[in-house]
């Protein structure tokens, strides 16, 4: 299970990395950047969950929609959607 989720972070974020990807919020429409998304990622290294204000906002949603990440509305923290998500990030990011 561990090998499923961690391919297919990976295989999210060279989607990204070599297709693209946008996000749209209301009418307007945004785009992913890799980048940013590695970054966001590298967050949880050392951390379980970090603050929905140190994420850019387009990194932080489109992870959520991918359900990689959960936003917490009632915390406002921002967290990987199970233990495994989380091992998976760790692994994809080392």
């Amino acid at each position: 299970m561990f090998t499923l989720r961690t391919s297919e972070v990976e295989a999210r974020l060279k989607i990204v990395k070599e297709l693209g990807d946008e996000l749209v919020v209301g009418d307007e429409h945004f785009d992913v950047h890799h980048g940013r998304l590695v970054s966001s990622l590298k967050m949880f290294a050392i951390r379980d969950e970090v603050g929905a204000d140190e994420m850019d906002e387009i990194s932080k949603r489109y992870l959520v929609k991918e359900n990689i990440l959960f936003a917490d509305p009632l915390t406002k923290m921002i967290k990987p959607q199970s233990q495994l998500d989380l091992l998976a990030i760790r692994d994809v990011v080392a």
